[in-house]
């Protein structure tokens, strides 16, 4: 499969994109990755942010496909850092 195939079945078949821009996050959802115990995600001085340009590259290869459902979430309430 060449990268346009690829791109198209991405489009077919996912229909929303969720970008999460840090890994701190005080839920234990089973689906998601940062919910494994061996991940330290509840400590706040642990926590890091995605990259301007990991942000902005993402952004732009959905635009290439012209994805339309984008949603940046934050999973907590960060109130007290």
């Amino acid at each position: 499969m060449n990268l346009e195939q690829s791109k198209e079945l991405f489009k077919k078949n996912i229909y929303s994109v969720e970008i999460g821009i840090h890994n701190y996050c005080n839920r234990t959802c089973t689906f998601c990755p940062l919910s494994r115990k061996d991940v330290n995600r509840r400590v706040k001085r642990n926590m890091t942010f995605m990259t301007d340009a990991m942000y902005v590259s993402i952004l732009n290869q959905l635009a290439e496909i012209d994805f339309d459902y984008l949603l940046v979430v934050q999973y907590f309430q960060l109130t007290h850092i």
